[in-house]
């Protein structure tokens, strides 16, 4: 049980660290989304892009489709050139980056739990893809393919879930986010630090309850378990115990001595 709520942090914490490892330092979310990225749909029109990088002080905007398949497992939508701009491009541990169609890039972590390298096929989204390329991993997802493919597979053309912008320099992260704001009233919209400090147990809704309940039942059991010890304790020693009354110890004696 410690460990399942142990494993649970891992996992926010890890997912916290992939999400610094991108280098982007604003994140813009739709309206109402979820700190856990993959677990909505993609509601962005991608052209909202262009109008974030005619902002003074953006550098780069990167609009990314997030998906998750196989319980965690988080795949990216991405495009290649605007994703490399912003977070400074990925270390191909073996074959290349992703150009189109039915390619597939993992993340060395992935590749070595399915056993997955170049030249291999991953059925995703109930379609085959060719592994071209395993990068080290941190660049927020484990698994990559390209955006236009995403899109299609998941009847979404045009759209997209976050957008990951790169600014020219920190000083400008107050003003820019005041226009992304008057820009994009109703959206989410933060720098990657706040967002990064927002995934918590307590900011993730139920996560909290499912901790309360497995240390609940971790108590519970301590507390059965103990019990049943005193008991066969006091049931194995019952002629022990008849001689120490009969000798006059009292109740108190007793219990003193079962406790130590």
């Amino acid at each position: 049980i410690v460990s399942v709520v142990g494993l649970v942090t891992g996992l926010l914490d890890e997912m916290a660290r992939r999400q610094k490892g991108l280098g982007a330092d604003i994140i813009v979310q739709p309206p109402g989304s979820s700190i856990m990225m993959g677990l909505g749909s993609a509601p962005m029109p991608v052209k909202i892009a262009d109008r974030l990088r005619q902002i003074p002080g953006v550098a780069a905007v990167a609009p990314v489709f997030t998906q998750t398949f196989g319980g965690l497992t988080l795949a990216y939508g991405i495009d290649p050139e605007s994703f490399v701009a912003v977070t400074g491009g990925f270390h191909v541990l073996e074959g290349r980056v992703i150009r189109g169609g039915f390619d597939l890039m993992v993340d060395d972590i992935y590749a070595e739990a399915n056993h997955l390298r170049v030249g291999s096929k991953r059925e995703l989204f109930n379609n085959w893809f060719d592994v071209v390329g395993v990068v080290q991993h941190g660049k927020g997802a484990r698994l990559f393919i390209p955006l236009p493919t995403m899109q299609e597979l998941l009847g979404s053309q045009g759209r997209t879930s976050v957008f990951y912008v790169k600014l020219t320099g920190q000083k400008q992260m107050d003003q820019v986010l005041a226009q992304f704001k008057s820009l994009l009233p109703d959206y989410s919209i933060r720098s990657m630090e706040e967002f990064t400090s927002l995934i918590s147990a307590s900011n993730l809704p139920g996560l909290q309850p499912f901790q309360r309940i497995m240390i609940g039942i971790a108590v519970m059991i301590g507390f059965l378990v103990i019990f049943l010890a005193m008991y066969t304790a006091v049931l194995e020693r019952t002629r022990e115990i008849g001689i120490l009354k009969a000798l006059g110890a009292s109740r108190g004696y007793i219990v003193n001595i079962l406790l130590r």
